[in-house]
């Protein structure tokens, strides 16, 4: 196996946005990533969103600590509909397909969204959120929002691959798992 440079390395790191993130503030960014899957505590269904900045002095970095998050439950109604609109999945749209998060996630990569960030407030101690290194933690406040001028309105979705389980010691059949 190559051992690749560290200045390979390093050098894709920074163009992933991976570092410090930019400052607090309003950016036009772009959705590089977006993965549905669950919350490891409560295992709600989720999307992970990575952003990266397109515009200004900041453009190439990532506006928050973390992936963008959000979670498909009525008591967050308002983040999953917020953060759809905000690339073009209107409500009436998620009425009538009734899209699999995996399809939401699809269609949100490529999409420039407008973010405001803020630090996360820790809810016992009403103060920032300090990670280990000493910085604050920076997330996206409220929901993304659609981008100067709109978005492009979503009509379809894409067939997405059902996630699946490989079978360990043998590759799976059309009718099924081979039974244990």
């Amino acid at each position: 196996m190559a051992d690749e440079s560290w200045d390979d390395i390093v050098t894709e790191a920074e163009n992933s946005g991976f570092g410090d993130p930019a400052p607090l503030g309003t950016y036009e960014a772009k959705i590089i990533s977006a993965e549905a899957g669950e919350s490891s505590n409560k295992k709600t269904p989720q999307v992970t969103i990575k952003l990266k900045i397109t515009k200004g002095e900041h453009a190439g970095k990532s506006p928050t600590t973390y992936p963008h998050q959000f979670w498909k439950t009525q008591k967050g109604a308002w983040s999953v509909t917020g953060n759809c609109n905000a690339t073009g999945i209107s409500n009436d749209t998620l009425r009538s397909h009734k899209p699999t998060l995996a399809q939401i996630a699809a269609v949100m990569v490529g999409k420039v969204v407008q973010v405001t960030t803020a630090y996360e407030i820790d809810k016992d101690t009403k103060e920032p959120v300090e990670l280990r290194n000493g910085n604050k933690k920076i997330v996206v406040r409220g929901t993304m929002k659609a981008p100067e001028g709109g978005g492009t309105p979503v009509t379809a979705f894409p067939p997405v691959p059902q996630i699946h389980t490989p079978i360990v010691g043998g590759a799976a059949s059309a009718a099924g798992p081979a039974p244990f």
